[in-house]
């Protein structure tokens, strides 16, 4: 299903800033891909050459996937699902950068293991690090995949309904009724922009911005809107018509 991207007329507190990615980490990561790729290219046996090659492709996967989540969020807009419930979604493009970086994470230490396979080395005497550490890469990315998969039965975006809060994904699951939501806010952490969901019962609810398109400070407004006005949550069955109602509500006084 398609989404667009809207700068709604709404006021909210700049209390998440999206701030620019800081590119020295992605100078470094990319640095590191560069060298591993020119080392693999002076390894013996095309198993272990290859390994190289795929973490050195993993690293570069990472900072695509980086690259694709820091333009993710704009300040002052909001992306969401073309028709139906109101519901604020990522690109679809983000996660296939995330995909693409953990799967590409699960060969190196495939090949490694091919390699040491092929050429019959014993797991006694000198450990060979450089293997042991793409193993335990691709244990990870293994770890990671297995909740990519797992993730798949849940919708994409947060769905704001009638009934409450439901959806994401890659940020883990949500689901929260009305009745359970105390508040919403915004706030930011190094890692990014986040909307804050205050429960009744059961720990507060954090959620980056990034696995939701939008700006955090929007989104929270948004939501604090139809908590504080239920006769308005019949709206949210459109969208359109629901963002229509944010933006024409009548300023909230000043305390």
């Amino acid at each position: 299903m398609t989404s667009v991207l809207l700068s709604p007329r709404i006021e909210a507190e700049s209390t998440a800033p999206t701030k620019p990615m800081r590119r020295g980490r992605l100078v470094a990561y990319g640095a590191v891909a560069v060298a591993v790729f020119l080392a693999g290219l002076i390894q013996d046996g095309v198993a272990r050459q290859g390994a190289f090659v795929a973490f050195s492709l993993t690293l570069g996967a990472l900072v695509f996937a980086m690259l694709a989540a820091a333009s993710e969020v704009h300040g002052g807009a909001i992306r969401v699902r073309s028709g139906g419930v109101l519901c604020f979604v990522p690109r679809a493009r983000l996660a296939g950068t995330y995909w693409l970086y953990v799967c590409l994470g699960l060969i190196p230490g495939a090949l490694m293991a091919l390699d040491m396979r092929i050429t019959r080395k014993s797991s006694v005497g000198i450990p060979d690090i450089t293997a042991f550490a793409m193993g335990i890469v691709s244990v990870y990315m293994l770890i990671r995949l297995t909740k990519l998969i797992r993730q798949l039965r849940l919708p994409v975006g947060l769905a704001v309904s009638e009934r409450g809060l439901s959806g994401v994904r890659n940020g883990g699951r949500v689901a929260i009724s009305w009745d359970e939501l105390q508040g919403a806010s915004a706030m930011t952490i190094p890692s990014g922009p986040l909307v804050v969901f205050s429960v009744a019962s059961g720990p507060t609810v954090l959620l980056r911005g990034v696995y939701i398109g939008s700006d955090p400070n929007l989104v929270a407004a948004i939501v604090e809107h139809f908590r504080t006005h239920p006769e308005d949550r019949v709206l949210l069955a459109d969208g359109a018509a629901a963002i229509r109602a944010v933006e024409n509500a009548p300023p909230a006084p000043a305390e």
